[in-house]
């Protein structure tokens, strides 16, 4: 009776969310531009799985109307370059469609499941780095038994990665059981690819990334100031995607900037 209980609670919530449009712009991949308001845009997803369905970053299609009063129209992903919800004093939050594909335990692009994401666009250049914020809380619905439900926003975050001469981004961090006993080779032979084209690039990828050829102690070190020099920063700051992931991403960071001047 309980889970009942709670089943309809979260139907009823699901219903009031869809009807609740909020101002946003959306950018068609034909160039195009339309301004109006947004409903049903990375609502509650019921189906669990990746981290990027949990969220509904796989949205198919969302509802706008170009005024107040005007006719509900459905929009499908596939036809849109970027979204951007707009807030109170320049608040704005912007999400690109990007096609996400998946490594596999070794660490080679797999060409099957590419899938087309909403993601917050974080650092622009040679490589495209996206990132999304997200919270998750666990839902007892009995003595033993439970959901975990995923919410965007909060402290949580997670990385993605596209090379601009290629029309995908790659879900790095996403390393499943499969590659535990080839943890080195799968971080390592992604990076490789990406940046096969500048020797610089993976010089840096053998000097500081590579772990049989890293200074662990002076990397210790570094993660240590790093972590209190991130500590002091003003919570607006701690929140911005770009700082986080300078500062917990570093080496990344880095390697971006080096191949960003890599001819």
């Amino acid at each position: 009776m309980r889970l009942l209980f709670l089943l309809i609670i979260v139907f009823s919530q699901n219903i009031f969310a869809e009807d609740a449009f909020q101002k946003a712009k959306v950018l068609f991949n034909d160039g195009h531009t339309e301004e109006g308001f947004i409903s049903s845009f990375l609502e509650k997803n019921k189906i669990y799985g990746t981290l990027e369905k949990n969220l509904n970053l796989d949205d198919k299609s969302f509802k706008f109307k170009i005024t107040e009063t005007a006719e509900i129209k459905e929009i499908f992903t596939i036809n849109v370059k970027q979204v951007t919800l707009l807030g109170e004093n320049n608040n704005d939050e912007v999400y690109e469609v990007v096609l996400l594909k998946e490594l596999d335990k070794e660490g080679f692009v797999l060409q099957d499941g590419a899938q087309r994401v909403y993601l917050n666009p974080v650092k622009k250049g040679k490589i495209n780095v996206y990132g999304i914020k997200y919270s998750e809380r666990y839902v007892r619905t009995g003595k033993d038994m439970g959901y975990t439900e995923y919410f965007l926003g909060g402290k949580e975050y997670f990385f993605y990665y596209q090379n601009t001469k290629e029309n995908y981004a790659i879900n790095y961090f996403n390393v499943g059981m499969g590659s535990v006993f080839k943890l080195k080779i799968r971080m390592l032979n992604p990076l490789k690819e990406m940046y096969k084209d500048c020797p610089s690039a993976l010089e840096y990828i053998n000097k500081n990334i590579d772990e049989d050829n890293i200074d662990k102690k002076a990397m210790k070190a570094h993660d240590k100031l790093l972590k209190a020099e991130f500590k002091e920063l003003t919570d607006d700051k701690k929140n911005d995607l770009k700082i986080i992931h300078y500062y917990q991403c570093f080496e990344m960071d880095e390697l971006i900037n080096v191949y960003q001047k890599c001819n």
